[in-house]
């Protein structure tokens, strides 16, 4: 269950953070 949620969020930073980027562009 931790192991899972921690790779959800990791999951969940990365589309954020390329959203961010895509939008910056």
């Amino acid at each position: 269950d931790m192991v899972f949620d921690t790779e959800s969020k990791s999951v969940l930073h990365t589309e954020m953070a390329k959203k961010n980027l895509f939008v910056k562009r």
